[in-house]
């Protein structure tokens, strides 16, 4: 190991130890680097780090993150809690199942789970808590839904992930719907065996009029997944496309509930320009960070390392899910996605795994990552919307890494829960 990949490896621990955020972690290990290398240039950081955004795809991440905040106040998130109570708000966990439903309703439109626990999530503990559910296990629900989010599409991770390891976005949208629906089954079925005594007894069963009524009210806001999905897998639109599309939907939709105001829309162009400029200044450290790895040739060493295991494809997996989490209790999703996707991306494929698998399964990975301690991004949103103190929200939702590692395991088991929709709409 050269000096300029040591001095590289322990300013990147270093920095990360002492709390500098993540971003400036990679780049400032980055800098120590070509400050030491034989062939030291640091115009590469320039580069590397423009180049990196230079794709239209991640245009689209930005509309995303737009499109989702504007739904948060155009009154779409009130609609469809509302839609999602009339169907199952009579269940044996009540409200914690209307989470749950709302919250696979909403990841159709979101694309991010912040944006759907801080969004959704906000009504959801509200009204939870209204009702005389424990604040921190109304907090646990939300945000253990939230990682519905960007698993079902449109997805911000799935998008960088296509755009590092060369697959179809199309096949990718498609391959999280079945794992997203599994997710949420399970997470509604834990709550009806586990939450009978942790709030009120259910809400009367509503008639089929008050159903068709909260139907007519939510129609609009459901035609967005059709509209944003539909288009990407049926190649009508490009990503890109699709996301502008959708910011141009929720304006309209905006406009014709008339429940948001002209400050309200200022504030959310200014929180989307700021909540995009985070993830993609990641994104362009972590390929620079990632270029390093890849000229040290860790890939190939890590691949000759566990050549043996490749011959066992569920032992790659479980090789795969086990760091993943483990680097999920310690560093943010995006930075991982692109730090370990030039990894694991040929040790998959030496194990013959699939990578539109593979990018579902990080997805669910990263997804997790962000309600587990001591960095998971959704627990300061479950804190701040439930205004309890973390330890007792890290209590509260650890029960329901139960379904979701589950669900990992089967979805990362049984690769048909994947391939099964783009083997069937396009191969």
């Amino acid at each position: 190991m050269s000096i300029a990949f040591t001095a590289f490896i322990i300013s990147f621990f270093g920095f990360m130890i002492i709390g500098t955020p993540i971003a400036f972690c990679m780049g400032l290990a980055s800098l120590s680097y070509l400050l030491l290398a034989d062939t030291a240039n640091l115009s590469v950081i320039f580069s590397r780090m423009a180049s990196a955004l230079q794709s239209y795809l991640y245009v689209g991440v930005a509309f995303f993150i737009l499109a989702s905040n504007l739904m948060n106040i155009s009154g779409v998130t009130e609609r469809i809690f509302r839609f999602a109570h009339s169907l199952v708000g009579h269940f044996r966990g009540g409200l914690a199942q209307v989470n749950v439903l709302g919250s696979i309703i909403f990841s159709g439109m979101s694309g991010t789970a912040l944006g759907d626990a801080a969004g959704l999530g906000r009504l959801e503990v509200h009204a939870m808590s209204k009702a005389g559910y424990k604040p921190e296990f109304a907090a646990a629900v939300t945000i253990a839904s939230a990682v519905i989010g960007p698993i079902i599409p449109p997805s911000m991770v799935m998008i960088i992930y296509a755009e590092l390891a060369e697959v179809s976005i199309a096949e990718l949208f498609l391959g999280g719907v079945i794992p997203g629906l599994l997710i949420g089954g399970l997470l509604m079925g834990f709550i009806y065996v586990t939450a009978a005594s942790d709030g009120p007894p259910p809400e009367p069963r509503e008639s089929w009029c008050q159903r068709a009524a909260a139907f007519r009210q939510a129609f609009l806001s459901l035609l967005a997944p059709f509209i944003i999905v539909g288009g990407i897998t049926l190649g009508v639109i490009t990503t890109t496309e699709a996301g502008a599309i959708a910011v141009a939907y929720a304006l309209c939709l905006m406009a014709y509930y008339r429940e948001s105001s002209f400050k309200a829309l200022l504030e959310t162009f200014r929180d989307s320009a700021l909540g995009t400029a985070m993830p993609l200044f990641v994104v362009s450290t972590a390929l620079l960070f990632s270029w390093i790895v890849t000229v040290e040739r860790v890939p190939m060493l890590l691949l000759e390392a566990l050549g043996g295991m490749t011959q066992n494809w569920i032992a790659t997996i479980l090789f795969i899910n086990l760091a993943l989490l483990l680097l999920g209790m310690v560093l943010e999703g995006i930075a991982i996605l692109i730090l370990v996707v030039p990894i694991l991306k040929p040790l998959a494929l030496a194990a013959g795994i699939d990578l539109v698998h593979l990018g579902v399964l990080m997805t669910v990975n990263l997804m997790i990552g962000m309600i587990t301690p001591p960095v998971g991004l959704s627990l300061f949103v479950a804190c701040e919307i439930s205004k309890r103190p973390m330890h007792v929200v890290i209590r509260a939702v650890a029960p329901f890494l139960v379904p979701l590692i589950g669900s990992l395991l089967l979805v990362s088991l049984v690769p048909q829960t994947v391939t099964l929709l783009p083997n069937l709409l396009l191969r």
